[in-house]
């Protein structure tokens, strides 16, 4: 019989992401590699869980095996937006440099690679079910895996660490958490899950608006259009705000003044003050550190309109212009 792959779900994406750099080997304590242009959570948990962050290359290639040659024993990467990262390139790095991944794919529920679902295939894969993702749970997570014992660890790890024998009896093995999804927050779930194709079908026809809408508008710089396997969690642009003679808080507010809200994703990592306070500086990642500058969000969500992405892009373009 061939294992498939299994999903557990869990309360937070905060237990979901520290269960695997917390209980497998070679993790607690260890080098974690990861890159800067991303969400601090994963970073967050995988501190609380004792990894060091090894490194960061943001993209920028040259930098990887440089952070790679230490004694890194996972890799920590995120499909960025909704967009998979390279697989094939990277499960080649991690087979050569003998790497655990942990795929961070809070944004991309639904997402597909070469048209596989991400989490069907892989090592081990984290899942956000937050109110803001592409489907929700209220809130919570999940993480899947192929590998039959880390199923059986990771299903005592979110509850205690708990172990029933056949007859009911209970030991613990270990001091797990409490970190099971209700069975409230799993219901709601189980309904958004039914509803997800439909729900990224429409964030990918407006997303392919944006792209016409903005086609050749110089003041902005369009992020990476990837295939129809892109499940297009969010929309980022980038701005030279300093060229247009006002800060991003300025062209936020500017914004919310003709009714359209902005959002920042993310700035970046080694410029906040407990990655400073820790020796990471952002001149280290100058890639990085410009999109953390230069990154705003535009409205992307199921029940916008085709005209609200018309709107959105008349006032950014006056605005700019």
């Amino acid at each position: 019989m061939t294992w498939l792959k299994v999903i557990y779900c869990e309360r937070s994406v905060r237990g979901a992401h520290e269960c695997p750099i917390g209980i497998f080997p070679g993790v607690v304590g260890d080098d974690l590699s990861a890159r800067n242009r991303r969400s601090t959570g994963d970073l967050n948990h995988a501190m609380h869980a004792s990894a060091h962050l090894a490194g960061s290359a943001n993209g920028e290639q040259k930098d990887d095996d440089n952070y790679l040659d230490g004694p890194h024993h996972k890799a920590l990467i995120q499909h960025f937006a909704g967009l998979p990262v390279d697989q094939d390139a990277l499960y080649a790095l991690a087979r050569q440099h003998n790497l655990r991944v942990v795929e961070d794919a809070a944004h991309a529920i639904g997402s597909r690679y070469r048209g596989r679902l991400i989490g069907s295939f892989g090592d081990l894969v984290v899942f956000s079910f937050h109110p803001n993702k592409n489907m929700t749970s209220t809130e919570g997570g999940a993480i899947s895996t192929a590998d039959k014992s880390e199923a059986t660890k990771l299903e005592q790890y979110r509850f205690h660490g708990i172990k029933r024998n056949a007859a009911g009896e209970v030991d613990v093995l270990f001091p797990g958490a409490k970190s099971n999804l209700t069975d409230v927050a799993a219901q709601i779930g189980i309904d958004q899950l039914r509803r997800l194709d439909g729900f990224n079908a429409r964030r990918l026809a407006l997303a392919t608006q944006y792209f016409a809408e903005l086609d050749g508008f110089k003041p902005v710089v369009l992020p990476s259009r990837g295939d129809s396997g892109h499940s297009w969690h969010m929309f980022q642009v980038l701005i030279d705000f300093p060229a247009h003679h006002m800060s991003r808080p300025e062209f936020q507010a500017r914004m919310a003044e003709r009714g359209i809200g902005i959002g920042v994703h993310y700035p970046c990592i080694p410029g906040l003050a407990y990655y400073r306070d820790q020796g990471y500086r952002a001149e280290d990642t100058p890639v990085a550190a410009r999109v953390g500058r230069e990154t705003v969000t535009l409205p992307l969500f199921p029940a916008m309109s085709d005209d609200d992405v018309v709107r959105v892009c008349r006032e950014l373009r006056d605005l700019l212009n």
